[in-house]
Formats: structure tokens, sequence, C-alpha cells
């Protein structure tokens, strides 16, 4: 079962004095609250009989590929600022720093550049985690992002149709992967299978055993 997914969802199950759009929103367990935020802000947007069905996040992947790349940067610099090498020099053995050398001056800028492009990629990662969701209802899809902010981008059912599904070996192993639509690519999202079967019944008319084909959202330049 997905964060966003409770037993409450539908307006018919409100409990009594409770306002059927708070009853829209799924309720919070301890693990789902920052997913839930993100369902709460469709509270307001929410059609009649519309309900949350899934909600995926970026995955912690997203963050580990250029903290990786920066400790690799991390690594050839201390490696090229703490070894010692013994060339000779006019017939003698010396005793220098490896950065003084010409290899050790393009090791060491080396590790920079990996330690900058990782340094940067991870706050990128980081706001991608922290400020990017899609939620799925049983009528449309959406992207929200936005940390301090909010924007909320529905896809059309004609992007969601033709979407395709890619998880490489990790990403099956681990659970992550792209959805890929004309609308844009959706990247290392958690639970990728679950993600595109919401999109599907979405794009296919598919609420709970029944199925509605949809009125194509095209649009005409």
């Amino acid at each position: 079962m997905s964060d966003l997914q409770s037993p409450v969802g539908r307006a018919e199950d409100a409990p009594e004095g409770v306002p059927v759009h708070n009853a829209l929103v799924p309720q919070p367990t301890r693990s789902a609250l920052p997913l839930v935020v993100a369902a709460a802000q469709l509270a307001g947007i929410l059609l009649p009989q519309e309900h949350v069905e899934f909600g995926s996040r970026p995955h912690r992947i997203v963050m580990i590929r250029p903290a990786i790349t920066a400790l690799v940067g991390v690594i050839a610099e201390f490696v090229a600022l703490l070894t010692r090498v013994h060339p000779i020099v006019k017939g003698h053995h010396v005793n220098v720093a490896l950065f003084t050398t010409e290899p050790g001056v393009l090791l060491l800028g080396s590790g920079s550049l990996l330690l900058l492009i990782g340094v940067v990629g991870l706050l990128n990662a980081v706001v991608y985690y922290g400020g990017y969701r899609v939620v799925a209802t049983n009528r449309r899809v959406f992207i929200i992002t936005g940390i301090l902010g909010r924007k909320v981008t529905p896809i059309g059912n004609t992007s969601m149709a033709g979407s395709r599904l890619v998880q490489g070996l990790f990403g099956r192993m681990f659970d992550f992967g792209n959805i890929i639509t004309s609308f844009g690519r959706l990247n290392d999202l958690c639970e990728p299978v679950q993600l595109y079967r919401a999109l599907q019944a979405v794009a296919n008319g598919v609420d709970g055993e029944t199925w509605t084909p949809p009125i194509r959202q095209t649009i005409i330049p």
C-alpha cells in the first residue's frame, strides 16, 4: 500500500461532522507525512467524487549518485595531496609530493572537478527529492513541485496512454524507475510499477472495478 493510500478516501466514507473536502485527503500515518502533505495540497482542486489513489516521490538514489561522485573527487584530492613519489632527477632519487608533478596536478584538478560536480548535483538532488511529487487520483494525475512554494501541473490523458516504464537492474532491485511520457520524463521515482499502473488506470478510464473510456485531453495548436 502506498503512503498516500488510506482507508478514508471517498466522500461517502467521510465520518460524521468531517467536511467532505477534508475527507478526500488520506489520513496521515507517521511514515507517510511527507506524501500526505503533498496530497493535502490537492484538497482544494479535487473534483466531486475524486480521491487520491496513489502517490510517489523521488527515490534516495538521486542523492546517492552525486554523493559517490563527490566522494571519488575527495579521494582523488587526498591521494594527490598526501602521496609522495621518488622520481630520479639528475641521477638521484628525490622525495617530492605527488601534486607537484604533472600527473599529480592532473589528478588534483580532476578530483576538484569531480567534487564540484558532485556537490552541485547533490544540492539539485536534495531539492528534487524534497520538492517533487507525482500524485494520482481516480480521475487525474498531478505533478507537484516546490518546497516553499507550490506548482501543480496535471498530465493529460493522451500523454499517459502512450507512456513507457523503464527500469534497470538496480531499479528492479531497489524499486525505482523512470516513466517516459510525451509530457516529459518522470525520473527515479519510488514504486514505479504501481505508479505506472495508476497512470494507465486514469488514462484508460478505470475507476476501481469500473472502466469508463475517458475524453482525451488533446492540445490543439
